[in-house]
């Protein structure tokens, strides 16, 4: 099953999925499911409700029976961008995953301001967890007027996404037990990106993340980041309307970074970057876009320069998407398996697939099947992350992503007909 064929979108062919598959082309065999679930962070009416951006990182090695998980999220009393917004994590107490600890913001980085899409990474050698996530500066929406177009069903004043980049982390003795745990104390935080300032150059155009850093086999880190103008001023620039994308490179593990590459497109924006070393050594670059199909670009030199940004055949519906590198060399993605819905639906972001790649990602078959809810033209089962793990007769990959249903109209209805909503993890077996 190669992805880009475009009527190879498997998928499952349920009375409940017929309408939605249809639109897009949905055929071919049932896809296997996940083998363990949970509910890190459930969205309910005693909790915030707003909850998304999740990522997972592993504590200790891929083949440790002793591993555990640590999942951090982005989260508001009420909707994306309030001022309530904070970064929240929590951890595993088991190596399967499927059971949580308590959820907890991180004191040490309040500054009053929204924190955006946190991207955890974990050095094994040093037993040390760095937690990078970017915090607003200045750039802010105003409440929508009565009459104004309003989708999302806002109706306060709201941070935009981004700012400065920001990178905090937490050194611990060992990832053979988990003693430290009664007291996790997070360094403060420290800016690697700045947002840029009023008045400076072209103005602040706030800095966003969204997918893992990856680490190369000669050492160097690379964390995906883009620029996002926004309309609102004072971060709004009539001479970048549709940012770029790139890359921050440290080559001394985290202690400074550089930026490289501006990449950009006419038709699209190029945003939610995630990257993956392949076994040539190059590095493969994807990108969520607005025109129904990821884009993609290369790097030769250690990401210091791209290729063009080209057009793929892999469905996209604007919404992220994930890349990881298998210990087995193979590439695994995470992604919504359709394209850009029309009508009623054009909110909706379902078909969550896990798909792998033997190839360095110029060939794609898909592996198995997270979310398919089709009822509600409303759904967002979307955002994914994942990490690969050992498990008893061979390697499982774990999927951490939100799930929820747009517009404050359809998540509160969704809160009181209590449908499952919140941060959701999942397991498939990679046999």
């Amino acid at each position: 099953n190669n992805n880009n064929n475009n009527n190879n979108n498997n998928g499952d062919n349920d009375n409940s999925n017929n309408e939605l598959a249809s639109d897009l082309g949905v055929r071919g065999p049932r896809l296997k499911r996940p083998t363990h679930k949970a509910w890190i962070s459930p969205i309910a009416n005693n909790t915030l409700k707003y909850k998304h951006m999740a990522t997972i990182a592993r504590l200790g090695s891929v083949d440790s029976p002793n591993a555990r998980f640590v999942v951090a999220w982005q989260g508001a009393e009420d909707n994306e961008g309030s001022l309530t917004q904070r970064i929240y994590h929590a951890f595993s107490k088991s190596s399967t995953g499927e059971k949580w600890g308590p959820e907890f913001k991180i004191p040490a980085i309040e500054n009053g301001n929204a924190q955006w899409s946190p991207v955890l990474h974990v050095d094994e050698d040093n037993n040390e967890i760095f937690l990078f996530y970017s915090e607003s500066r200045e750039c802010i929406r105003i409440a929508p007027q009565e009459g104004d177009f309003n989708p999302s069903g806002v109706q306060n004043d709201r941070q935009l996404p981004g700012g400065d980049i920001m990178m905090t982390s937490l050194k611990v003795p060992t990832f053979e037990n988990y003693e430290w745990l009664k007291s996790v104390r997070w360094a403060p935080p420290k800016k690697i990106f700045r947002q840029g300032d009023v008045g400076k150059g072209v103005g602040p155009i706030p800095k966003v993340i969204a997918n893992p850093m990856i680490v190369l086999r000669s050492g160097v880190w690379l964390l995906p980041y883009w620029r996002e103008p926004h309309d609102a001023p004072p971060c709004s620039n009539l001479l970048l309307t549709k940012g770029n994308a790139g890359v921050l490179r440290s080559r001394d593990n985290g202690k400074t970074w550089k930026a490289y590459g501006k990449l950009d497109h006419p038709r699209t924006w190029l945003i939610e970057n995630t990257l993956s070393e392949r076994d040539d050594g190059s590095v493969l670059m994807l990108f969520r876009t607005k025109i129904g199909v990821l884009y993609a670009s290369a790097s030769y030199d250690e990401g210091i320069t791209w290729t063009p940004p080209e057009s793929t055949a892999i469905p996209n519906p604007d919404s992220k998407i994930v890349l990881t590198r298998l210990h087995s060399g193979a590439l695994a993605m995470v992604l919504n398996a359709h394209g850009k819905l029309k009508g009623q639906k054009r909110h909706a972001r379902t078909f969550l697939d896990v798909a792998v790649s033997g190839d360095g990602g110029a060939t794609w078959r898909r592996i198995a099947r997270l979310e398919d809810e089709s009822q509600s033209p409303l759904v967002r089962s979307h955002y994914p992350t994942a990490i690969e793990a050992f498990r008893e007769g061979g390697t499982r990959l774990l999927i951490t992503y939100s799930k929820f249903y747009f517009g404050l109209g359809g998540l509160d209805q969704a809160i009181q007909e209590q449908r499952p909503m919140g941060i959701r993890l999942q397991s498939i077996s990679l046999k």
